[in-house]
C-alpha cells in the first residue's frame, strides 16, 4: 500500500513536472512570452499539488478499507474459534454426562444383582432350614407311630403343618400320615373295647366311608 501511495505520487509530480518543462529546448522567446509560461508554470504547479492532494486522500481511504476488511476477517475467525471451542466443550460435557450415567446404570444393575443374589441365599437358606425342620419331625412322628403313641404322633403332625415353607408334596405326606394315625388311633380303641378284629376293620371301612362323605 505504501509503495502503490509512492508510485502515484511520483508520476503526479512528473506530470507536472513535464507540465513545467515544457518549453525547454526552445529558443529564448520574448519576455512576454516567458512572462505567460511563469503564469502557466503557476497553474500547473497548484493543479500538480490538486491532483496530488486526491492522491493522498484516496490512498488513504484504500488504506482505512483494507484495515477493515483485515480486522473484519479476524473478528470473523475469532468468532468462528469461539464457536468450535464452545462446540467442542459442549460435545465435551455431553459425553461427561453419558459416562456417569452409563457408570450409574452398571453401579444400579449390579447393586440389583447383588440383591437377587442375597434374597435368593436367605430363601434358600430359609427353605433348607424348614426341610431340616421337616425330616426332622417327620423322622419324630415315625417313630411315634412305629411305637404305638399314636396321641404324640398325631400332635408332632399338626405342629409340623403349622411350618412355614412346607411344599405342597411335604403337606400331602403329612395329611396322608394324619389319616393313618386316626385310623391307628380308632383301631386301638375298638381293641380296647374288646370289639373283635372283624368289626374293627368294618368299623374303620365305615369310618372312612363317612369321612368321604363329609369331605365332599
Amino acid at each position: 500500500m505504501a509503495q502503490l501511495k509512492t508510485t502515484l505520487l511520483a508520476v503526479l509530480v512528473c506530470i507536472a513536472t513535464m507540465s513545467l518543462v515544457s518549453g525547454c529546448g526552445s529558443k529564448e522567446k520574448p519576455a512576454d512570452t516567458r512572462a505567460s509560461q511563469t503564469g502557466d508554470t503557476g497553474d500547473a504547479a497548484a493543479q500538480a499539488e490538486a491532483v496530488a492532494a486526491k492522491a493522498q486522500a484516496e490512498s488513504e481511504a484504500l488504506d482505512a478499507a483494507a484495515e477493515a476488511v483485515v480486522q473484519k476477517a479476524v473478528q470473523e475467525a475469532a468468532a468462528a474459534k469461539a464457536k468450535a471451542d464452545a462446540e467442542a466443550m459442549a460435545r465435551k460435557a455431553a459425553a461427561e454426562v453419558a459416562a456417569q450415567k452409563a457408570a450409574q446404570e452398571a453401579a444400579a444393575a449390579t447393586a440389583a444383582e447383588e440383591a437377587r443374589k442375597a434374597a435368593a441365599a436367605i430363601q434358600a437358606a430359609a427353605l433348607k432350614a424348614a426341610q431340616g425342620k421337616y425330616d426332622g419331625a417327620l423322622a419324630v412322628i415315625n417313630t411315634y407311630i412305629a411305637s404305638g403313641d399314636y396321641p404324640a404322633a398325631l400332635k408332632g403332625i399338626q405342629d409340623t403343618l403349622s411350618l412355614s415353607n412346607l411344599s405342597n408334596p411335604q403337606q400331602s405326606t403329612l395329611n396322608t400320615l394324619m389319616g393313618t394315625v386316626k385310623e391307628k388311633m380308632a383301631a386301638a380303641a375298638l381293641k380296647e373295647a374288646g370289639v373283635d378284629e372283624a368289626t374293627q376293620k368294618a368299623a374303620t371301612g365305615a369310618a372312612k366311608a363317612l369321612g368321604g362323605l363329609l369331605n365332599k
